[in-house]
């Protein structure tokens, strides 16, 4: 009996050292590289349009903002996001570039048409990650995670974001339509220049003072 147990014991040591054992190490290495390798990709990304998106502002504006760069860094996140997993650092030194010029352009351009953009909602989160699906398609590795930028594969990922924009925009706009019926959902000019808690919670304010 006691020999029976021991050569159990031998069987089960022996397969939780055996291939097993070692497919799950090769398993939990492969999960740490992949965690490593995003993280890497963030703070190149996010740096990298940091310190574009501040030349630009130099370059156009006379001088960098603590604001700008700050977006920048953003801009730089949302762009790395959807392929942060699937290239490697010198993309996202690529990624991060284009996304500081992609989205200065779009915050500008929406700013000269004269459109309230909070935050940067669209010009930063909703086009850096647009335009970061869209690269994905064409700078994945297939040795990173198994994906291979090409043409067709550019395709599937403009499609995705396509849908993802029209999806958000239909959604958006329902939404503040049905607002818009109970309630006022952009103030005046006035409320604006006054201060939006002084125009709204004059209460609040006398009591802070």
């Amino acid at each position: 009996m006691a020999h029976k147990q021991t050569n159990k014991q031998t069987v089960h040591s022996r397969s939780s050292s055996g291939p097993d054992a070692l497919s799950r190490s090769r398993t939990s290495l492969n999960f740490s590289m992949d965690c490593t390798l995003n993280s890497l990709n963030t703070e190149i990304s996010a740096s990298v349009a940091l310190l574009v998106w501040m030349v630009i502002e130099w370059k156009l504006e006379g001088k960098p903002s603590l604001v700008g760069v700050c977006v920048g860094a953003i801009a730089g996140l949302a762009t790395i996001t959807p392929a942060a997993g699937f290239v490697k650092p010198w993309a996202a030194v690529v990624i991060g570039t284009a996304s500081a010029i992609f989205c200065y352009a779009c915050v500008f351009g929406l700013t000269k048409m004269g459109y309230d953009d909070a935050l940067d909602v669209w010009g930063v989160h909703g086009m850096g990650g647009f335009l970061g699906t869209c690269l994905l398609g064409v700078l994945a590795e297939h040795d990173v995670n198994g994906v291979s930028g090409d043409w067709n594969q550019f395709k599937k990922q403009l499609a995705a974001a396509l849908l993802c924009a029209i999806y958000s925009f239909v959604v958006a706009f329902a939404l503040m339509k049905g607002l818009m019926v109970v309630m006022d959902v952009v103030p005046d000019v006035e409320m604006v220049r006054s201060g939006l808690v002084r125009a709204r919670r004059p209460a609040l304010v006398s009591i802070s003072q």
